[in-house]
């Protein structure tokens, strides 16, 4: 009995919540506009509309309420209007509808979505020619996904609207635009493929936190004039705020990427190859711009800097090589890897270091055209040997031009002992550097040993064979640079310090913890020990540091209020060792069983069930419970 009122309660449960199921309308090969327009109009909110043929002229729908349109045949729809769209998704009970499947060839817009929300368009072939394949406007979060937009005047229109993400598509052979995105918040454009598009591949106009990201941008803007103020290329910014620009391939464009008027404006790890201009413009003003981790290759300039208002302009960790200097540009400067355009003034907080910045046509960084008087640069290399004395100089017509004062970073070789040579990247001032890009190096012996490694960390490790060393030296080339050591050169540990230190403390953290330690330079290596008394923590100090390169602060094991003072040190030196007991604070796993399961949501609805059983096996048998309640009681 108790089984079959489980199942009855079961049964009404589902029975309350399972939604009333949508229909499915079929439109036959034999119904014109008028007659499909007829069963949109009499569908219920929900409903499925199937197009059955393979072939619709003249259409012009519009969709006022929540449907599935789809297609089983592979259905084509052409609209002949130059000023309507083929469908019209409109106001907001159209929300949640979607259109999958077709080919839509319009003479207007393909498809109008306006005003609405959460409106799905998935795998369809849009071209539209006398508007956007898809116009976007006043509407939140619509999905454009595994589309294809082509032969239009923009792809892809998305105006005063939020949340719009556009995944999976090919934009390609607009007239304008592949992409428009203008007074929007929140576009994501991911993955997509943006090619061969007239003026632009994407445009970024008056919007606030857009990303593009992982897609192909490539052929953009190759119709239009190129020159330094010329706006056609793969992505054009202006006046925009928190543009994401992350991990595209963006190849063989007009320019590549241009910023124009924007703030936290960010471009890291992208590829930006082969652009007949530019491969990175900022003009106007630029205020929290970062250009991070790219390679930046084979464009008539790497960066043009051309702002006339900069703030906070960090380039750093970026390749940008073989910059092409072309004939045909008598007025413009091209060929090198960052250039200061006329319009350039110095920036408040400027940072352009640990860049690699080499094989130039023309020059490394170019200033010939700026007013500014001094271009002041960090720590870049150059793959040319510096022979210099002092940090900051400035370097010939074929790295630097005119008013640039620059330090570069050089190739150091050691012999670090069992036939093993190991190259470092090292600043003028003995820092090593371990952020660069990867350098290409060749390491050779007048022996005929000859190998071509990565520098990665800055730094790599070759072992050369005794009998391939010969007599002379070895050798590590990049670029134009070079460095050398005998091969009987003294063992070098470039890690070992010349410094020595020693500290002690002592303290106590509501208790009797003590410490002390002492650290020793010369070798890198620092000792010290640490006590755990009742209460208290303490820990060792440590000293020595690499080459004299720096000093490191003694470090000690703390409690939460101080426990122990640290040890002192000298200059350079690796960190001692350190020791400290600390309490298991773990729970066991019948504890952490119990945490997962209280918190599990699938465990409140089991006891929400149980619950309502309980209630409906009450009220049905209520008299007989109430009669063996009065009879125990007696």
């Amino acid at each position: 009995m108790i089984f079959s009122v489980f199942i009855i309660g079961m049964s009404l449960f589902a029975t309350a919540i399972e939604p009333a199921s949508a229909a499915t309308i079929n439109v036959t090969s034999t119904m014109n506009n008028s007659e499909i327009q007829s069963a949109l109009d009499n569908a219920a909110s929900g409903d499925t509309i199937n197009f059955l043929g393979q072939l619709y002229t003249n259409i012009q729908l519009t969709i006022n309420k929540t449907l599935n349109i789809i297609t089983s045949a592979g259905t084509i729809l052409s609209g002949s209007n130059p000023k309507s769209a083929v469908f019209s998704i409109n106001g907001p009970q159209s929300s949640g509808t979607k259109i999958s499947g077709f080919t839509i060839n319009a003479n207007g817009t393909g498809i109008l979505i306006n005003n609405t929300s959460n409106v799905i368009i998935s795998r369809c072939n849009i071209s539209a020619a006398n508007g956007p394949a898809v116009n976007v406007n006043s509407s939140s979060n619509t999905r454009i996904e595994n589309s294809t937009l082509t032969n239009s005047t923009t792809g892809i229109t998305v105006s005063n609207s939020k949340n719009t993400k556009i995944t999976g598509s090919t934009v390609k052979n607009n007239k304008e635009n592949g992409i428009d995105v203008e007074t929007s918040i929140n576009t994501t454009i991911n993955n997509d493929k943006i090619t061969n598009n007239a003026e632009r591949g994407i445009k970024i106009y008056n919007s606030i936190n857009t990303t593009v990201n992982g897609s192909t941008i490539k052929s953009n803007g190759n119709n239009s004039t190129i020159n330094l103020h010329s706006t056609g290329g793969g992505i054009y910014v202006q006046n925009s705020k928190n543009v994401k620009i992350t991990h595209n391939n963006i190849t063989h464009n007009s320019h590549g990427i241009i910023g124009v008027d924007s703030t936290n404006l960010t471009i890291n790890n992208n590829t930006i190859d082969d652009n007949h201009g530019d491969g990175i413009i900022l003009r106007g003003y630029a205020i929290n711009i970062t250009i991070d981790t790219n390679e930046i290759k084979r464009n008539s300039n790497g960066l043009e800097l051309d702002y006339s208002k900069g703030t906070n302009i960090t380039i750093r960790h970026n390749t940008i090589t073989e910059s092409i200097l072309y004939s045909d540009s008598p007025t413009e400067e091209t060929g090198s890897g960052i250039n200061y355009g006329a319009d350039y003034k110095n920036g408040v907080g400027e940072t352009i270091e640990h860049n690699v910045i080499m094989n130039n046509q023309k020059r490394n960084i170019n200033g010939h055209d700026t007013s500014a008087t001094l271009l002041p640069v960090g720590i870049n290399w150059y793959g040319v040997t510096w022979s210099g004395n002092e940090p900051g100089y400035s370097v010939g017509q074929d790295m630097f031009c005119c008013k640039v004062l620059g330090t570069p970073i050089n190739l150091v070789l050691y012999n670090s002992g069992g036939n093993t040579y190991t190259a470092y990247l090292m600043d003028v001032y003995g820092n090593y550097i371990t952020d660069l890009p990867g350098i290409s190096v060749t390491f050779s012996t007048t022996g005929g040993f000859s190998k071509t490694v990565t520098l990665h960390n800055g730094q790599a490790s070759v072992q050369i064979g005794i009998t391939q060393l010969g007599n002379g030296m070895v050798l590590v080339t990049s670029g134009d640079e070079t460095a050398y050591v005998s091969f009987d050169a003294k063992v070098t540990n470039p890690n070992s310090g010349n410094g020595n230190g020693n500290g002690n403390g002592n303290g106590n953290n509501n208790g009797n913890g003590n410490n002390n330690g002492n650290g020793n330079g010369g070798s890198g290596n620092g000792n010290g020990a640490g006590t755990n008394g009742a209460g208290g923590n303490s820990g060792g100090s440590n000293g020595g540091a690499s080459s004299g390169s720096g000093a490191n602060v003694g470090l000690a094991v703390a409690a939460a209020a101080d426990a122990g003072s640290s040890g002192g040190s000298s200059q350079g030196g690796s960190n001692g060792q350190q020791s400290s007991q600390s309490k298991d604070n773990s729970k066991t796993a019948q504890e952490l069983f119990i945490d997962k399961t209280v918190k599990s949501p699938e465990f409140w609805g089991i006891i929400g069930i149980i619950l309502l059983l309980v209630l409906i096996f009450g009220v049905y048998y209520r008299k007989d419970l109430m009669a063996m309640i009065q009879k125990s009681k007696k």
